[in-house]
């Protein structure tokens, strides 16, 4: 319980045992809109600023913080985008779909969090797998903040010349038969105020690999590096977990032989691209979900609103894991 103090002098009772207060002494405590409001003050007046979390002294002309915000701190992020959808074998069945890219992957460190303050977020869902004739799903973005990931482009099914679709954090693969060009990887770094995160995202395949027969879709490009034919390009490893995980890996393109998971889906919370159909009346994998990992001192609480996640502890830190949704995370 705290004390109120209501006296115009307090004296020792033994000279030189200084003054000991058996309760904890609690400051008049405003908000800072408040403090700047006041009149009457007197130098060395000293209130509590709820806002900043610190101690506030009237010199006389001004109210001087006693330190910093002590509502701040430093965390590390990385956000997935979610993969695109591979795409879906031709229309009468004789050539393979493309992979669907990896969503686009963001690292931003130090970044300053301040605890009374709520942050919007979302997780992006990955994008389908395309049918029997027709194109995957593009991936959707992943953002935290005014930063955003991009969703990795889809798969291009056997007989489509669409690249806008194909377009993504990662692109994904050239379609097998018609032969278009593999869409563009779109991610890049990106900057809101006075802090650049660094980002990921690499080009998705050419058709035909020899490899794989006739009419074989592109694969997948990845956070780790572009697709070369029907191979998908590599992940990014990421170590902000407290172990090291692949994320943003591309879709496998699929053609009339020497199949690589055809149609498998992309990992959820990894951001994979899907693998591509293969030749017949087939369906490209979906694409994996996206996520969100955030690294901050374990002196704080996080909260989640509208978002799933979980929370670990290792070596002083929480290591919050952002899984699905859309809404926002504050912390005490």
């Amino acid at each position: 319980m705290a004390s109120e103090l209501k006296v115009d002098n307090i004296s020792e009772k033994t000279s030189g045992n200084g003054i000991a207060l058996s309760n904890s002494l609690r400051l008049k405590s405003y908000t800072t809109s408040e403090i700047n409001a006041l009149t009457g003050m007197s130098a060395g007046d000293t209130v509590y600023d709820s806002d900043l979390g610190t101690i506030k002294l009237y010199n006389g002309s001004n109210w001087a913080g006693m330190s910093d915000n002590t509502f701040l701190f430093n965390a590390d992020f990385l956000l997935v985008a979610a993969g695109g959808g591979g795409g879906g074998s031709s229309g009468d069945g004789v050539a393979g779909g493309g992979g669907g890219g990896a969503g686009g992957m963001l690292e931003g460190t130090s970044y300053l969090i301040n605890a009374s303050t709520s942050y919007n977020c979302s997780i992006g869902a990955g994008g389908s797998g395309g049918s029997q004739g027709s194109t995957g799903g593009k991936g959707n973005d992943t953002s935290f903040n005014g930063f955003s990931a991009d969703g990795g482009g889809a798969g291009r099914d056997a007989d489509d010349n669409n690249t806008t679709i194909s377009s993504g954090g990662s692109a994904g693969g050239a379609s097998g038969s018609s032969g278009g060009a593999a869409g563009t990887a779109t991610q890049t770094d990106r900057s809101v105020g006075s802090y650049t995160w660094s980002g990921f995202g690499n080009a998705g395949g050419t058709k035909n690999d020899g490899n794989a027969g006739n009419f074989a879709g592109g694969g997948g490009g990845g956070a780790g590096g572009a697709a070369s034919g029907r191979t998908r390009g590599v992940g990014r490893d990421s170590n902000i977990s407290g172990s090291t995980v692949t994320y943003a890996e591309g879709g496998y393109g699929q053609g009339t032989s020497n199949f690589i998971n055809a149609g498998v889906s992309g990992t959820t919370n990894r951001g994979d691209g899907g693998n591509g159909a293969n030749n017949g009346a087939n369906t490209g994998g979906g694409g994996g979900s996206g996520v969100i990992i955030i690294k901050y001192p374990d002196t704080y609480t996080i909260s989640l609103t509208g978002v799933q996640g979980n929370t670990t502890t290792s070596g002083g830190y929480n290591i919050t894991t952002l899984t699905s949704g859309s809404g926002s995370v504050s912390w005490s």
